[in-house]
């Protein structure tokens, strides 16, 4: 690069000092709000470099629900789709070429968010449920959806006709969460504020078999957020299952239902299992205490995700 090479030669006394000639000298145009606003007809790279030029002042916008969003950090992937569109829930917006996937956002009169941050005062759980007083196709009905939503990046899979007395909320029989650590070194890019990233090696087959205690029903209290507003803190966990791919730590957790912080808090104190802090015993004695105190410092949220519901 230039500046390095320039660098170098200061650097080694042989650079060659040239006075600048100020009658050539131009100003630089006065930033438009044409070139604040995004276009996404543009090419990915290009796109970036405008976010990051005019970062951190006045910063670059889209429109979405006549508001202006701002963009302060995103990078180029190699992915592709229809531009304009979200290709993922995380923002990647497909561009000219490829896509850039956003990392920091901003809306108006609101701080500047990490985009996990910012989605979830979006994010619709993954079945809803409505009351209709009409006879009517249920393929009508996703159509119908889909066509008013179809400048929101949300899409209707499918509609299906239930009972009068089906909540999509309490008739749920079994929720599946996921929590992913990455368990390296290197720093995360795309994957951060996604994951938990824990640099020091950790035994996931001890993990597992120590979760394992956890399975069935017990009095979960020591899991259980202070601000927790279930009626009983019995709950009855029906699967765990942790293991690795590479440098990537999946724990899958199984219920009807979970109380508030549950899953975050076992993770925090199957991860001291994992590094040897503490043994199977120290997790089944936490249990059994019913007492907050004596649960580790739970797991953050970035690394958990909702995967399924099943009725």
């Amino acid at each position: 690069m230039v500046i390095i090479k320039a660098i170098n030669l200061i650097n080694e006394d042989k650079a060659k000092f040239v006075e600048q000639d100020h009658t050539k000298a131009t100003h630089a145009k006065k930033i438009t709000h044409e070139d604040e606003e995004i276009n996404w007809n543009n090419d990915a790279k290009k796109i970036v470099q405008q976010i990051n030029a005019l970062n951190p002042s006045p910063g670059a916008f889209f429109k979405f629900k006549n508001e202006k969003i701002k963009i302060w950090s995103a990078v180029v992937t190699d992915q592709k789709g229809k531009v304009g569109t979200t290709l993922n829930e995380n923002l990647l917006i497909a561009c000219k070429d490829y896509a850039i996937q956003v990392l920091e956002i901003q809306r108006p009169g609101k701080k500047i968010q990490k985009v996990k941050e910012f989605l979830l005062g979006y994010k619709i759980p993954k079945a809803s449920h409505f009351d209709f007083n009409k006879d009517i196709d249920a393929k009508k009905i996703t159509d119908a959806l889909n066509f008013h939503l179809k400048d929101d990046s949300i899409s209707i899979l499918k509609t299906e006709l239930i009972n009068d007395d089906f909540d999509a909320r309490r008739d749920a029989k079994l929720r599946i969460y996921k929590y992913v650590i990455i368990n390296r070194d290197s720093p995360l890019s795309i994957e951060k504020d996604r994951a938990w990233q824990l640099k020091i090696k950790l035994n996931e087959e001890n993990m597992n078999d120590a979760a394992q205690i956890l399975v069935g029903t017990h009095d979960f209290t020591t899991f259980r957020s202070t601000s927790c507003g279930a009626k009983s803190p019995i709950k009855t966990m029906k699967k765990i299952n942790i293991f690795r791919k590479e440098d990537y730590i999946y724990s899958y957790f199984e219920s009807e239902s979970f109380l508030q912080h549950q899953v975050r808090s076992m993770m925090g104190c199957i991860k001291l299992v994992g590094e040897n802090k503490w043994t199977k015993k120290d997790l089944l004695d936490a249990l059994n205490s019913k007492d907050r105190s004596q649960c580790a410092t739970p797991a953050p949220a970035a690394g958990l995700y909702l995967e399924n519901i099943i009725y």
